[in-house]
């Protein structure tokens, strides 16, 4: 036995170590099973076999090596701490988590258990639990740079941007040298709206790794958000050269090319994303929207792609269960009215349901709102308070959400966002509600079966367009909307031409909706009115290569790009809606108009030119027009919006009569009776919970979740 007497033990101990280290860990676990050959109870052995073997991917050997080590000596609380490392590492989370708890039982400042336990609380979603334990490893380790920037990751995932920010800080000062965490940081000072000192620190860490795809992407998002569109493209492009399967870069490269005048590219950038990954539901939802903003609206590929992508999402949410109990249809109990939105905050949708969830009569409706609302603002809390139940569904899955409207016994469930940012809408799939509606967020169709009904009326969508919409349509007799005036907007001021001399035209549409069409119809008015000029105001041209884009279009159809100008910066709505201070005649974009826009320039005393269309995307103008009572607004085609504009400009005494009178004709309009408008909208409800789902063809009712 002298051969493997103690000194001999200790010997291969030390070689192993080496060897442990070094990352030679063949030979290192050669040594350690040659130690325990020896000496099978060596707890130092076994436990840097256990963590050899768990470096080596067999984590439930591990998990038994382990085990021995706790057998043989169970007060010590490192046998117990590898020993959740190893469940944990081997996929059973629930034995790893009760041998953290008796690690910290034995030593209560065992920190590695506390970070073990926080990151198995994180990985199944219980942030609050997972928090709680980084704290309490704070507390002992202040200075732990490991520990700092898993509490900063669990407080971002909670949206506690500003204390995520200034853990990550304290991890960063600990490890200066760390490119990784310097991007960590950058991202979260991104999401926390902290622009210059993000992109700052992603440049540090794309400095240090300039091979990770996902800094150059997050880079790209901070570059894009602060206007520098042209740097964003180039930085989302790194990512997707690094690796070209990124769905994430090449989803972000399509939001760019939206507002860079190339909506065909930005739906090829969408499509390259979902091919990458086809249950990237982002890319799916962001592809169907941005057709909308293609020059060549095609209703019937639009509705085939959509209806493709509702049968996948059926699918997906699997059979039926049980029907739920039948529950009254009609009489003159309050119909229970659920709404699911992500735009419960300062948002267009925001403007149009606010006055219904104010106006609601509880006697008649009683109004469940689910909320997808990461940030919360205090349009949110006013929201909030205006409805009977309120539930924020942010990070709960799409069965659960579907399983909380059942439970509140929902009559009729409407959708606020289609396809746009931020939806849920595949939680209708599962059939939560036995009669399920879409509205407002969207302009096209859903393609889900599930959804009944779409909310419209009859100027947005006239007779014949049945054809475009995979849902029966229900018009709301006098229009499909309520505008909320904002709060804050500043007072009417006189005629802009009165003083400068000319007419000024003007946009302040999203630039995604000004494509190359709309451009060319814009120049031909400013040719028709050759004094004119014409102002776009968004904060996307603070990017000076949209900008010169912009300009070199109008430029490209004979119009002195100095009669064009592009101004973007952020600021108070207020700030926002003065700009209207300086223009005369609004001019409304196709095939996708305005909605929120044209309201806001209603209200400010700007007369908004329209060009009819065939289906809701293009008429929206049309129906607010008529609302206002101002249907001559309306051109039913090129020659007749061209030469629209071009009257009003001739007419300075018509243009100022218009601005003085047009927020009190809006205000006196239907467009902002909330009252009468929800009175209206109840009855429609009711009427639908009377008639049944699937356009009362009797297959709604049948119920998933």
């Amino acid at each position: 036995m002298s051969g493997s007497g103690p000194g001999r033990i200790q010997a291969w101990g030390r070689e192993a170590l080496e060897h442990h280290r070094a990352g030679r860990l063949a030979r290192a676990e050669a040594l350690y099973r040659r130690i325990l050959a020896a000496d099978p109870a060596n707890v130092d052995a076994l436990l840097l076999l256990g963590d050899v073997e768990r470096a080596r991917g067999r984590a439930g050997e591990a998990v038994e090596t382990c085990g021995r080590a706790v057998a043989a000596a169970p007060r010590d609380p490192r046998a117990h701490l590898a020993l959740g490392a190893a469940c944990q590492a081997a996929g059973r989370p629930e034995p790893a988590a009760e041998a953290y708890r008796r690690a910290l039982a034995l030593d209560a400042r065992c920190v590695p258990a506390l970070v073990g336990l926080g990151n198995l609380h994180g990985a199944a979603g219980r942030l609050d639990e997972a928090i709680g334990a980084f704290e309490r490893a704070l507390a002992v380790a202040p200075d732990h740079a490991g520990v700092n920037e898993r509490l900063a990751g669990a407080l971002a995932l909670r949206g506690d941007l500003a204390r995520a920010v200034r853990h990550y800080e304290c991890a960063v000062a600990a490890r200066p040298d760390d490119p990784a965490l310097a991007g960590r940081l950058g991202t979260v000072l991104w999401q926390a709206g902290r622009l210059p000192e993000a992109e700052a620190h992603l440049k540090r860490a794309v400095a240090g790794r300039p091979d990770d795809p996902d800094l150059h992407n997050n880079l790209g998002l901070v570059l894009q958000k602060q206007g520098h569109a042209e740097d964003a493209v180039a930085a989302f492009r790194r990512a997707t050269e690094l690796n070209p399967g990124h769905h994430e870069a090449l989803n972000n490269l399509g939001y760019v090319h939206l507002s860079l005048l190339e909506p065909e590219q930005a739906v090829e950038d969408f499509h390259r994303a979902v091919a990458a990954r086809p249950d990237f539901a982002v890319g799916w939802h962001n592809l169907l929207f941005a057709r909308s903003y293609l020059p060549e609206l095609d209703p019937d590929a639009c509705l085939a792609e959509r209806a493709d992508w509702g049968r996948r999402a059926t699918a997906a949410a699997g059979p039926p269960p049980a029907p739920p109990a039948a529950r009254r249809r009609g009489g003159t109990d309050p119909v229970r009215v659920g709404y699911l939105s992500p735009d419960f905050r300062f948002h267009p949708v925001g403007f149009f349901i606010e006055p219904v969830l104010a106006a609601h009569d509880r006697s008649r409706a009683w109004v469940a709102c689910y909320a997808n609302v990461a940030a919360p603002d205090a349009a949110t809390e006013r929201m909030r308070a205006q409805a009977d139940a309120w539930t924020n569904v942010s990070g709960l899955s799409d069965a659960e959400v579907a399983r909380r409207v059942r439970e509140d016994g929902i009559d009729v469930l409407v959708d606020l966002a289609g396809h746009a940012g931020g939806t849920r809408l595949p939680v209708l799939a599962y059939r939560p509600a036995p009669v399920q509606a879409g509205y407002l967020g969207d302009p096209l169709t859903s393609g889900l079966e599930a959804v009944d009904y779409r909310l419209t009326d009859a100027w947005a969508d006239p007779p014949g367009a049945e054809r475009w919409y995979s849902e029966a349509l229900v018009r709301i007799p006098g229009g499909f909307c309520c505008y909320r005036m904002p709060y804050d907007a500043p007072p009417v001021t006189p005629l802009p031409a009165g003083s400068t001399g000319a007419v000024t035209f003007g946009s302040l549409m999203n630039p995604a909706k000004i494509n190359r069409r709309v451009i060319a119809l814009w120049a031909r008015v400013l040719q028709a009115v050759p004094d004119a000029h014409l102002l776009l105001f968004r904060h996307d041209f603070a990017s000076a290569a949209l900008r010169e884009r912009f300009t070199a279009a109008f430029r490209a159809e004979g119009v002195d790009p100095e009669r064009v100008t592009c101004e973007g910066r952020r600021g108070a709505n207020r700030e926002y809606l003065a700009v209207y201070d300086r223009i005369d005649v609004a001019l409304d974009t196709f095939p996708f108009c305005g909605h929120t826009t044209t309201c806001e320039a209603l209200w400010m005393g700007v007369p908004v030119v329209t060009l009819a269309g065939r289906l809701f995307a293009e008429r929206m103008g049309v129906s607010l027009m008529n609302r206002v009572g101002l249907p001559e607004l309306v051109a039913e085609d090129a020659d007749g919006f061209v030469a629209t504009a071009r009257d009003l400009a001739a007419d300075r005494g018509r243009l100022a009569a218009l601005r003085a009178a047009l927020r009190d004709r809006v205000a006196g309009s239907s467009l902002c009776d909330a009252a009468g408008f929800t009175r209206t909208l109840e009855d429609v409800y009711r009427d639908l919970r009377a008639r049944g789902g699937r356009g009362g063809r009797g297959k709604g009712g049948a119920g998933r979740g």
